[in-house]
């Protein structure tokens, strides 16, 4: 089997799988950080560290959408 095509299974199959785990995990940590940063304001440097990674794991998905497709 060409490499290409070992590629393009490991995207659909193991990275596509953890990008979207990625995104909805990170999207649900910053929306309850942000509810309790509204409480305790020494939570807000958590909210910016997760919504970070958030944009990373985005970015992550769109990567490999832009080699395979959706």
């Amino acid at each position: 089997m060409p490499w290409s095509a070992k590629a393009q299974d490991l995207l659909k199959n193991q990275y596509a799988p953890a990008g979207a785990a990625a995104k909805a995990g990170l999207q649900q940590a910053v929306a309850a950080l942000k509810l309790t940063a509204n409480r305790l304001p020494e939570a807000a440097p958590l909210v910016d560290w997760y919504e970070q990674r958030a944009d990373m794991a985005a970015a992550y998905v769109e990567a490999y959408i832009a080699i395979v497709g959706r």
